[in-house]
């Protein structure tokens, strides 16, 4: 599971980033 979790965790990082762009609030 920490390989998943790892994954998660960077998806999450780039989601962020494209959210962000689109002038999305992340939590």
């Amino acid at each position: 599971m920490k390989i998943g979790i790892l994954a998660l965790q960077g998806a999450f990082a780039e989601h962020a980033k494209v959210l962000d762009q689109l002038g999305v609030e992340s939590v």
